[in-house]
């Protein structure tokens, strides 16, 4: 009889009480209260470099067909959001980009001078250069602007190279992210 006993005592049911339960349910949901605000501040951060790194191709995009097709190519910001890359002379539209927004994370995308257009010759240089867009500038208008990190496309001159980075005067000189 005592070895049934210390049988059972061994082999007992293992699981947890519902204190434990407790505590568990409220350390998450302390842990999570602390970290949801600055997962919503990552998430449109992300959210915005991924529009930017979206532009960014379609300007690469767009360059790279004029020197494969070794005519003029256009890149254009729509008033509806996103951009199209098309051939100067027909208007065949060669790209166009499917931009969904999101309703929880807005965007603005503000070019320097109110210029929409960059149109590249054969040899992927930029044609007439003082009309073209020089700089995209895209920020998470959803989240106080002191927690996002803004992003810059910057088109250049009279190259037609492209390149991403960051606006940020917090940056250290010679950093290669800053502007």
């Amino acid at each position: 009889m005592a070895d049934q006993e210390g049988r059972n005592m061994l082999t007992r049911d293992r699981g947890f009480t519902i204190l434990e339960l407790m505590i568990t349910i409220a350390i998450v949901s302390i842990v999570t209260m602390i970290a949801l605000p600055e997962a919503s501040v990552w998430l449109a951060n992300s959210k915005t470099r991924t529009i930017a790194e979206g532009y960014m191709n379609g300007l690469q995009i767009a360059r790279n067909e004029a020197i494969k097709r070794n005519i003029p190519i256009q890149f254009e910001i729509q008033n509806t959001g996103g951009w199209t890359v098309s051939v100067v002379s027909t208007n065949e539209v060669v790209q166009k980009s499917v931009t969904g927004t999101s309703a929880s994370i807005k965007f603005s995308v503000i070019a320097k001078d109110n210029k929409t257009k960059v149109i590249y010759n054969g040899l992927g240089a930029l044609v007439d250069s003082g009309n073209a867009i020089q700089e995209l500038d895209f920020s998470p208008t959803s989240i106080s602007t002191g927690k996002s990190t803004p992003v810059r496309v910057v088109i250049s001159n009279p190259s037609g190279s492209v390149k991403m980075c960051l606006p940020s005067s917090a940056l250290p000189t010679g950093d290669p992210r800053k502007c």
